[in-house]
């Protein structure tokens, strides 16, 4: 019987890596917002295809990431967050202590009805899609479109997945 690996041998190509490096050497920088996470940034946008107003930052952890964008979106006045009870707890701390919780349904997703409840409670709604549950999250994209409200996918398993009429 054939053995099958269970995780792939991921060898470091130390050849690429020793270039990336001059590169930051160079530049005299060699962490988040340097040269080789802007270079990631261009690839993975342009692997996405995402139209030109929307942008991709990359950084070492998915919490800095939630917290970055909170606190950016704080300083434009948009204060008021909600997320769902089926979340990660990044999204419940710091500038996000002060979350709207909004409950689940059976699908792990926070019902239409649920948000159009609690419309006036928040500007920027997070969604999470845990272990990437629900990869079609249209119609709530839809509705934070319609409402104005902004939408901040936590989606790191998810990683192609997009709504429908994404724009």
């Amino acid at each position: 019987m054939k053995k099958i690996k269970l995780i792939e041998n991921k060898t470091i190509n130390f050849n690429n890596l020793q270039k990336l490096y001059k590169v930051s050497l160079k530049k005299n920088h060699h962490a988040n917002f340097g040269p080789i996470s802007q270079l990631l940034e261009k690839y993975v946008h342009k692997k996405l295809k995402l139209p030109k107003n929307k942008i991709v930052i990359t950084c070492s952890s998915s919490t800095s990431a939630i917290l970055i964008i909170a606190k950016y979106l704080k300083s434009k006045k948009k204060k008021k967050f909600a997320t769902s009870n089926f979340t990660f707890f990044s999204n419940f701390i710091d500038e996000l202590k002060e979350s709207l919780i909004l409950p689940t349904n059976l699908n792990c997703s926070i019902d239409l009805k649920i948000l159009q409840k609690n419309i006036n409670r928040f500007d920027n709604l997070i969604y999470t899609n845990c272990f990437n549950y629900n990869y079609d999250y249209s119609t709530i994209y839809q509705f934070c479109k319609k409402n104005k409200k902004t939408l901040i996918v936590d989606n790191a398993t998810g990683f192609y997945e997009r709504p429908k009429n994404y724009k």
